[in-house]
């Protein structure tokens, strides 16, 4: 990834959140542990997506992101539902 978004110190999103159509970006969001709606990361290519800090989300949307890396999700405890759909590294 060429492109850095560094917002590392957010650490909570009051509504829904979307990370969509970015490519060859390194995207932080490592402080991110709550937010208060739902959480879509779709059509991203060659990207790496930091969220090991999130612990709560409204439905979780992980969709079609061609060759990206998104974190483990080793902090999420509660989800109101999840969608995942491409490669997925367990």
């Amino acid at each position: 990834p060429n492109a850095a978004v560094d917002v590392r110190n957010i650490t909570t999103i009051g509504t829904n959140a979307t990370i969509k159509s970015n490519a060859d970006a390194r995207i932080n969001l490592s402080g991110l542990a709550s937010i208060g709606g739902a959480l879509s990361i779709s059509n991203n290519t060659n990207c790496t997506i930091d969220l090991t800090a999130l612990s709560q989300t409204g439905a979780l949307s992980i969709v079609d992101n061609a060759d990206s890396t998104i974190s483990r999700l080793f902090n999420l405890e509660r989800a109101d539902s999840i969608h995942l759909r491409g490669n997925i590294d367990t």
